[in-house]
This record gives structure tokens, C-alpha cells and sequence, in this order.
């Protein structure tokens, strides 16, 4: 058994990232899983009142922190949001869609989000 200690928890590259074609921009962008305070943050826009509420730029925000480089450093900032959701709605939600599965939310969240 490999009992870890703080540092190589700390040292441990445990996000999954993958590369996703998106044709609508002629190549391909890396997806990242979120880090646990992303995805606080994510919990927090999304998850209201027991209920689940997307405004208009939350696929946009999840492309910001999802799409990343080769080395995992973020490729745009929030402040792109609004930029990003002029985009094409289809290449926005397939970074979405990744984002979110590899971010550990579950299916039934998953269906609930695809209907709002």
C-alpha cells in the first residue's frame, strides 16, 4: 500500500486534461477537469435554490476555466467571457460538456443542466 504524505498529494498531477476537436475553430483545445475551488465556484453560479440556473454566459465562463494549453495553464481569462459568448454556441458547449463530465459532475446534473 502507498500511504501518501502532504507533499506528494500536493505534488500529484490530478486533474485530467484531454484534447477535443472543435472544427467550428479549425483545431483542437485541451479541456481540463475543474480544481475543487472552480468547482465551488461553478456549485455556487449553478446550483440555486435547489434548483439549477444557467444565465446567459455560464457555457462561456466554463470554456475560461476548462480550456487550457499543453502545459494546463488557463489559455483565456474571465475578463473574455463576454467575448467567448459571442462564439459559436456548438464549439462553447462541446468544451462544456467535456468540462463538466470530467469534473465529476453527475449524469442526472448533467441532464438537469441540458435542459436549462
Amino acid at each position: 500500500m502507498n500511504i501518501l504524505n502532504r507533499n506528494a498529494i500536493l505534488a500529484a498531477s490530478d486533474r485530467q486534461r484531454v484534447l477535443v476537436s472543435v472544427p467550428e475553430w479549425n483545431g483542437e483545445v485541451y479541456v481540463q477537469a475543474f480544481s475543487v475551488g472552480q468547482r465551488e465556484r461553478f456549485d455556487a453560479r449553478v446550483y440555486k435554490d435547489g434548483g439549477v440556473h444557467m444565465d446567459g454566459t455560464v457555457k462561456a465562463w466554463v470554456v475560461t476555466l476548462a480550456a487550457v494549453d499543453e502545459e494546463g495553464k488557463p489559455i483565456f481569462e474571465e475578463s473574455d467571457v463576454a467575448e467567448l459568448a459571442s462564439k459559436s454556441a456548438v464549439a462553447c458547449q462541446r468544451i462544456f460538456d467535456v468540462a463538466i463530465k470530467l469534473s465529476g459532475l453527475r449524469s442526472g446534473d448533467v441532464e438537469e443542466l441540458e435542459k436549462n
